[in-house]
């Protein structure tokens, strides 16, 4: 009997200490896919007056790897279809990329996205290098061409659009799904993170947590938790990409995100994800005469869902 619990003991703390290795493991001339499901409400009070945005994209992203090094992948990124959607006091704009003829925008501004591509450099624990400049995806020239969405309706659709499809905002997107990985084996239950600050001089943060809460039949569950603090006591513009509507804000928000990650335990690549984000706090914006309106308190909430296919 002494032995028997022995070998008991024994058993539990090898079954618990058990550790496992998450990373990309991609292979060179093979193609990824991910499908892309996300929603933002936007609800606020600008200069006393309440606006409610409501901002939708959905599409189909492959990622081809082109290049594998010792520490990295280069990966050749393209949009094969994408249906944007935005519900403003303005009004509602919708656009879809497609073939069909019965589809009134297949020959429209978002196809000359589909037809071209961006390059991402990706470190093997899913951190993000580099990303050639965005506009390759042709997102300039989709907004130029965008039909009926002129004068405001146009401002109204670049602030957003914009920074969606920064350098920046693509970097930050891309490692929600693949800067998730620890440098290190770890166990079931396992806890890891970090705490960024991307602005040297400013109070602004951002504390990730991940943990790996199974680990079976190929693939393993991540849960991540993320808070996120930014302020400026200064004007920004639409240059430094947190203007709002292409005007000037000053702002105080904090954020919270929850995501569940599966991917494959051979590749790294994602199997599902969903992503839930909340951002609060208040902002002031100037009007285009430079004319200061009145602090309002803001709400951002998101929603992604993400699928390999």
């Amino acid at each position: 009997m002494k032995y028997f619990l022995l070998l008991l003991a024994l058993s539990a703390n090898l079954a618990y200490g058990q550790q496992y290795t998450l990373a990309l493991n991609l292979e060179k001339g093979n193609t990824y896919f991910l499908k892309i499901n996300s929603t933002n409400h936007f609800n606020g009070e600008m200069d006393g007056k309440k606006m409610a945005m409501t901002f939708v994209m959905t599409g189909t992203m492959k990622f081809k790897v082109v290049k594998v090094s010792a520490t990295d992948y280069e990966l050749e990124a393209s949009y094969d279809t994408m249906h944007l959607a935005m519900k403003s006091p303005m009004g509602d704009m919708e656009f879809s990329s497609g073939n069909s003829s019965e589809d009134a925008n297949a020959t429209g501004p978002l196809n000359m996205m589909t037809s071209r591509h961006f390059n991402i450099t990706i470190l093997k624990n899913g951190a993000v290098s580099k990303i050639d400049n965005p506009d390759t995806t042709g997102f300039m020239s989709m907004m130029k061409n965008f039909p009926m969405a002129q004068g405001l309706k146009k401002m109204m659709m670049m602030g957003p659009m914009k920074k969606s499809f920064s350098r920046k905002s693509m970097k930050e997107n891309m490692e929600k799904l693949t800067a998730i990985f620890p440098n290190k084996k770890v166990a079931l239950n396992e806890s890891w993170g970090s705490v960024i600050k991307p602005d040297s001089g400013s109070d602004n943060t951002i504390k990730t947590s991940y943990q790996l809460v199974s680990y079976e039949s190929g693939i393993a569950t991540i849960k991540g938790h993320t808070e996120s603090k930014a302020a400026s006591n200064q004007k920004q513009g639409a240059g430094s990409g947190v203007g709002f509507m292409m005007f000037p804000i000053v702002y105080d928000l904090q954020g919270e995100s929850e995501s569940t990650i599966q991917v494959s335990t051979a590749t790294g690549w994602v199997k599902e994800a969903t992503i839930k984000n909340e951002l609060k706090g208040n902002i002031k914006m100037s009007t285009s005469n430079n004319k200061q309106a009145k602090s309002g308190p803001v709400q951002m909430d998101g929603n992604v869902k993400i699928s390999s296919y």
